[in-house]
């Protein structure tokens, strides 16, 4: 068994592209060990700014041969009369070096093809790596990329040195020139420029002798360990933030945290207003009391050791102090009049170059939040809430504050509400309408905010597709995918019974009545419908859902999204009964014969036999089992429709389909169409995978 370190030496790396930088990193080392047939113990990554790592422990030194299944000719041109390899198939074996022994037939879209299965010989893992890493490092993507120092690679940051070990040793491949070696670097100021790695097992501690922790955890435990004893001598605590904690994490290498003191004069500023410049611009942990209330203390972190703690103490108090001094001037100027004088600026702020102005978009909103109001049945009081909110939703972004601080956006608009004498309904949904931020992110909890949430990101998604704007690959310029999965959190979580297409028509038509642009209107709704289910798709199976269920409920219909969660359920709770794959087998044969039919229309004169007339009414269950799909009661249907799996089979087994009376014969395919169409109202047992 063998060990493996890579580490990559970077200029200072995006604390927020760390985490996901990592992730990649773990999944294709994993898959170059994986698609080579390389046995592995242990994969590990850790990083700090200046450096990403990847060990491997517990390594096989060779790899296992790789097998590769190969498609040949149809077995119907395969075999001549005599049951002898045809002038194909002999062509295929020659190529491939096999024998006859070697082919097996699989199916592939109705058809039975020739298959046969190659194994590569295996090869030296330190081969492997050396010819791998170059790949995996240059298939790395982050939001934004550089090349330098005249290189055509491109990376976050330039990259100065690489460390590789097998076993000690220097296991050297060739990237763009950049060294490859056994010499680190430690901290920038307290390390060494050159520390010489003389075993895997000390990589760690000699890292540590210059100042630099490599594990994350650890850097996180000094912090919070450190930091909470600072704060608890003044009778405090911090206050939790995930998100900025693990951005200091991975701003440093030698954590030491210090207290720092909050002047007075600015302790009745608005909690966001006082905590955005100390925790967004300045990475500045805020203190509370037992009752959650802001005290006039933060905590940083300085990335070194204590010598002159007192010295970057006061320089970190001196930077904060202008900061809020504009935060203080920019709300007391933005005060001197109310919310509502704010909306006629927005026709100076630009949307989008193809979308019109703010005031537009504000207009948009306003109209979609009553329909989508409408749709779910709110009451009068609450459509003048979601009106009176869309109109002063964008206010704050002419506001002085949020101009100078962009991620207050929504929450500005909810104090400034509040003070110019808004409804608390209204002041809260302004605040709300960008939640959620992320894919599974905090929610709004008033109807009012949720309303405004969807009418805002279904105006930008829908306008943006519109105005022909795409994603390609990682990059996400305006965040589609987001404003996507954030639609369809809200529906999910809400069990909202909304029609997706009719949201998206409905934010298009604001589009096409005023006249902003021209596009291919059927076209765009079907790409923003084909987008939004992919999302779905996506989100489904990370909530767990088996992707064959996934696929044989999306491909019947995705349009009421909640809908969708209910027959997943119901088809899952189906598929765990212990007969459920003879039952599956059942419903596929009648789904086979029943794509052949022109009509779902029996005649019920022409039904001859017990079992056709037994199929036509499953037993006596069928208009039940519509009723309860109707009411959404997908796991009572299934229920019956397994119950009546003998039904089903007495006629497939005793009724020949494909007579030659034409007309009996179109008759039994539409009786087949007819239960048929109940099933696929719920799901596509096509699609489902059958266990073996």
């Amino acid at each position: 068994m063998s060990k493996y370190l890579l580490e990559i030496g970077v200029e200072e790396f995006p604390a927020g592209y760390i985490e996901p930088t990592l992730l990649q990193l773990e999944h294709a080392f994993t898959a170059l060990f994986r698609d080579n047939g390389v046995d592995f113990h242990e994969l590990k990554t850790d990083a700090t700014p200046r450096r990403l790592v990847v060990r491997v422990d517990g390594l096989h030194n060779l790899t296992g041969g790789k097998k590769t299944e190969i498609k040949g000719p149809a077995k119907k041109i395969a075999y001549d009369e005599e049951g002898n390899p045809s002038k194909a198939l002999a062509g295929f074996m020659r190529s491939k070096g096999v024998e006859k022994e070697d082919l097996y037939t699989k199916e592939v879209g109705g058809e039975h093809y020739i298959f046969t299965e190659i194994t590569e010989e295996g090869k030296d893992v330190k081969q492997l790596l050396s010819e791998g890493i170059p790949q995996i490092l240059r298939h790395l993507t982050f939001p934004k990329s550089m090349k330098w120092g005249g290189r055509e690679f491109r990376f976050a940051r330039p990259i100065r040195w690489f460390v590789s070990l097998y076993d000690d040793e220097i296991l050297p491949f060739a990237l763009e020139e950049i060294p490859v070696g056994r010499t680190t670097r430690g901290h920038r100021v307290l390390g060494s420029d050159a520390i010489e790695i003389t075993s895997m097992d000390t990589y760690e501690e000699q890292l540590l002798d210059n100042f630099v922790i490599l594990d994350a955890d650890k850097r996180r435990e000094v912090i919070l360990l450190q930091a909470e004893r600072l704060v608890r001598e003044r009778g405090g605590n911090l206050m939790r933030d995930e998100k900025l904690l693990d951005e200091i994490v991975y701003l440093i290498e030698y954590p030491t945290p210090l207290l720092g003191q909050i002047p007075v004069e600015y302790m009745d500023l608005p909690d966001s207003v006082l905590l955005t410049p100390m925790k967004d611009h300045l990475r500045y942990i805020p203190v509370i009391d037992n009752k959650e209330e802001t005290m006039p203390y933060f905590v940083t972190v300085r990335n070194g050791d204590k010598t002159g703690i007192d010295t970057v103490r006061e320089g970190n108090e001196r930077v904060l102090t202008p900061r809020l001094e504009d935060a203080k001037f920019f709300y007391q100027e933005d005060r001197k009049k109310p919310l509502e004088d704010y909306v006629p600026e927005l026709k100076n702020l630009t949307f989008h170059d193809k979308l019109g102005s703010m005031y537009e978009k504000t207009m948009r909103i306003q109209s979609l939040g009553q329909q989508i109001g409408s749709a779910m049945g709110v009451g009068d009081s609450a459509l003048q809430s979601i009106e009176r909110a869309a109109y002063l939703s964008k206010a704050d972004l002419s506001t002085r504050m949020v101009i100078e601080f962009t991620e207050l956006q929504g929450v500005i608009g909810g104090i400034y509400a509040r003070e110019s004498g808004e409804t608390e309904v209204v002041a809260k949904a302004i605040s709300e309408h960008y939640l959620p931020t992320m894919s599974r992110g905090d929610l709004p909890q008033t109807t009012t905010g949720l309303v405004l949430s969807l009418a805002d990101k279904l105006d930008s998604l829908c306008g943006l597709f519109a105005a022909g704007e795409k994603i390609s690959g990682s990059q996400d310029q305006f965040g589609l995918r987001r404003m996507a999965l954030g639609i369809l959190h809200i529906l999910i979580s809400n069990k909202l019974d909304l029609s997706l297409e009719s949201l998206v028509r409905d934010s298009l038509y604001g589009y096409v009545d005023e006249k902003v642009m021209v596009f291919p209107y059927e076209e765009t709704k079907d790409r923003i419908l084909q987008f939004f289910r992919a999302r779905l798709r996506n989100r489904l199976t990370e909530d767990g859902y088996r992707y064959d269920i996934v696929d044989s409920v999306l491909g019947r219909r995705a349009n009421f999204i909640y809908d969708v969660i209910l027959r997943l359920s119901a088809v899952g709770d189906f598929l765990s009964l212990v007969n459920s794959q003879e039952i599956l087998t059942s419903l596929m044969r009648v789904q086979t014969l029943a794509e052949k039919a022109v009509t779902d229309a029996v005649d019920t004169e022409l039904l001859q036999t017990p079992e056709e007339k037994m199929l036509y009414t499953l037993g006596g269950d069928y208009d039940e089992i519509e009723a309860a799909i109707q009411k959404a009661s997908y796991k009572q249907a299934l229920t019956m429709l397994s119950q009546a799996a003998d039904t089903i089979d007495a006629f497939l087994d005793r009724t020949m389909v494909m007579v030659e009376d034409e007309a009996v014969k179109n008759n039994r395919l539409a009786l087949l169409a007819r239960v048929n169409g109940l099933i696929q109202e719920i799901f596509d047992p096509g699609a489902i995978v059958k266990e073996s």
